[in-house]
């Protein structure tokens, strides 16, 4: 059933229901669920929601969990994202 509830997370998400793919994601860990997933899957909530330090926690514990996992691409993504420095906006 947990699996199930993932999938149907990941499905809402898709479809622009953050808030009822957030209550799905949160059940399913409480009741132990694949914590990998469920922690890569509250990332790209944080993402959808532009919560990009708790989307990096989420894909952090998410990649501690399982190292060849997508959460570890992520982290790299969202790194890249906040690291990036533009010099000719601040130098004009």
């Amino acid at each position: 059933m947990l699996h199930t509830d993932l999938k149907q997370a990941e499905e809402l998400l898709k479809a622009g229901c953050v808030d009822q793919a957030e209550r799905l994601v949160d059940a399913a860990l409480a009741q132990g669920a694949d914590e990998a997933h469920s922690y890569y899957l509250k990332g790209k909530i944080c993402m959808k929601r532009s919560d990009w330090s708790g989307s990096l926690e989420n894909f952090r514990r998410s990649a501690e969990i399982e190292p060849d996992g997508p959460a570890s691409d992520s982290c790299t993504m969202i790194e890249e994202i906040l690291n990036f420095y533009h010099k000719d906006m601040y130098n004009p």
